[in-house]
């Protein structure tokens, strides 16, 4: 790559260090996914992936968000793939602990999950029985979105039982555009997602934060603020 920067990092059970980030191939404007492992000395393991590295390339621009190492080392982060100016699909990649990837997880280590707006995923939760909560923004423009969410099973399929066919999609009618960045999910299986809501036409241009609470099966909780 032309350059590289890390946004993630997460322990081993050896003590050793999974880094990802993003690798930018300037011949052709081209940004990978790119996995490391660093060991504890701070040296590469040329063991994992290939000669020390995984590489993700989905789109035109792939830069990887949440990160988690599972308790048999395992590796599963998110991944906001770009086209352009154009989000694209929520995606999820799993990885073995030697840095190839899982094949039991969607196909060949990889998850792709569309809505009704192309999305990126911003945050992932695991939960009970190595299932998986992501949430993320969805949207077409500068002017319009709303929040995304998705529960996956252990090997990567949709679960059911989770909003409608596994996802979850809210608008706020007050607001033309909802952010979402962070994702908390509390003891009872409770969702909150932490963002942004504001109108971008309106006079008074004002930005609030904007906190939604959902129950485990993806409705809204309605007792919590002002209908959720």
């Amino acid at each position: 790559p032309g350059f590289s920067y890390a946004n993630n990092i997460a322990t081993t059970s050896d003590g050793n260090f999974i880094v990802a980030g993003t690798g930018y191939y300037s011949g052709n404007r081209v940004y990978d996914c790119v996995i490391t492992k660093i060991t504890a000395n701070g040296t590469i393991d040329t063991t994992f992936g290939s000669n020390g590295f995984a590489t993700i390339d989905e789109g035109q621009q792939d830069l990887p968000t949440s990160l988690k190492i599972l308790s048999d080392d395992r590796i599963i982060f998110g991944i906001t793939s770009i086209e352009g100016e154009q989000y694209g699909q929520f995606v999820l990649a799993k990885l073995m602990a030697n840095g190839q990837r899982d094949t039991s997880f969607g196909v060949d280590g990889l998850v792709r999950t569309s809505f009704d707006l192309p999305g990126c995923i911003t945050d992932f939760k695991m939960v009970a029985n190595n299932k998986i909560v992501a949430c993320g923004t969805l949207g077409t423009s500068e002017d319009v979105s709303k929040i995304g969410l998705a529960k996956y099973n252990e090997n990567g399929t949709l679960d059911s039982s989770f909003g409608i066919g596994g996802k979850k999609e809210y608008q706020n009618s007050n607001y033309a555009k909802i952010t979402v960045h962070a994702l908390a999910l509390l003891a009872d299986g409770k969702i909150i997602t932490g963002g942004t809501a504001y109108n971008p036409a309106a006079t008074d241009f004002l930005v609030s934060y904007n906190l939604m609470k959902f129950n485990a099966d993806g409705s809204v909780n309605a007792a919590f603020g002002a209908n959720g």
